[in-house]
């Protein structure tokens, strides 16, 4: 993406420049782009695609050239003389960076398992960004995980919060006493957004990836996130952001924070069932939007917390009807239908 961007600036002749890997995905992306079909279609999921659209052949020429090179410099990998290394193999990165606990992983899905085992073996922590990663080979990953003690976000996963520090598309926000566990990635930028702007910091946000709590899966990875916030002592409060989960997971996980947790949390499993337990005495609360939860976690804090959110969050009737009047009176009198286009999985429920 930094190398499109770039390609993108180098003249104002370029319109439009995409430097991607040729995934089904990507290749979906481009032919909706206008980019020809047939060109398209004759790259396998190992190439890289360079597309480029000019006003004029020069900057077209000067597009793919740029590119090109920026594809073949190597880079520049701090060690004890500073010196550039071209690394071409997963053992030449861990070779150069010894000390390396986390890996971020972004190739085509069918590759995944093989790097991520033996990234497992290794003891390396990983965040897996590449989708289209098959059920069976994300169980296999996740169920060795476990057994090395190795934490895996994802596959799909393209959003993490580490010790205050964003992994993928993370929003910067402050650190604070809250941990998330995530399996929706929208859901978790939207909920760490919120509770920015109301002034409570989250500490870790980690991102399970959305077959997580499903029935194949069975909660592996967010209940082993679920144990490792339990140990942090900065983490006061742990909350739960997931996409509809299977039924039986829900309750996996609910039955085990109910019994083993010691800490506050947040429940949201947007879509799913309502599963109070008032023998929690306040420990648990469990809500079904992304808003509430914001509320929910402001209430698990403190007091003043709350009250701070509920200001920050709440619109009056009021304020909301003559918004909306405003909006309306654009309307013409024949029209019928108001679209809206959204993006982030976690909105369509």
């Amino acid at each position: 993406m930094k190398i499109s961007d770039k390609v993108r600036r180098i003249s104002r002749g370029i319109t439009e420049a995409s430097v991607i890997m040729a995934t089904p995905t990507n290749k979906g992306i481009l032919i909706r782009l206008g980019f020809p079909p047939t060109l398209i279609e004759e790259a396998k999921e190992t190439d890289i695609i360079i597309a480029v659209r000019a006003q004029d052949q020069d900057s077209l020429n000067l597009a793919i050239q740029k590119a090109n090179e920026m594809l073949e410099s190597p880079e520049k990998i701090s060690s004890g003389d500073e010196k550039k290394s071209k690394l071409s193999d997963l053992d030449s990165a861990l070779n150069a960076m010894p000390d390396a606990n986390l890996v971020l992983i972004s190739i085509p899905g069918e590759y995944v398992k093989d790097i991520s085992l033996k990234l497992i073996d290794r003891g390396i922590h990983q965040q897996i960004f590449s989708d289209h990663v098959s059920i069976e080979d994300e169980l296999e990953i996740k169920e060795r995980a476990v057994k090395n003690g190795v934490l895996i976000l994802g596959p799909g996963a393209g959003t993490s919060i580490i010790n205050g520090k964003g992994i993928g598309f993370s929003n910067a926000v402050k650190e604070g006493p809250v941990g998330i566990v995530a399996a929706a990635g929208t859901g978790l930028q939207e909920v760490i957004t919120l509770l920015d702007q109301c002034g409570i910091g989250v500490k870790h946000g980690l991102g399970v990836g959305g077959s997580d709590t499903k029935e194949k899966i069975g909660g592996l990875m967010m209940l082993e996130c679920i144990k490792l916030l339990e140990k942090d002592p900065d983490i006061s409060v742990i909350g739960i952001v997931s996409k509809p989960p299977s039924p039986s997971i829900q309750e996996k996980i609910i039955k085990h924070i109910s019994q083993q947790g010691k800490k506050k949390y947040v429940l949201a499993f947007i879509g799913g069932r309502q599963m109070q337990d008032n023998r929690t005495g306040g420990r648990i609360i469990q809500v079904g939007s992304l808003a509430s939860a914001v509320l929910a976690f402001a209430k698990q804090v403190g007091n003043d917390q709350f009250l701070k959110a509920t200001a920050k969050t709440s619109v009056s009737q009021e304020d909301l009807m003559r918004a909306m009047e405003k909006e309306w009176t654009k309307l013409s009198d024949g029209q019928k239908y108001i679209r809206a286009l959204y993006t982030g999985g976690t909105f369509t429920y």
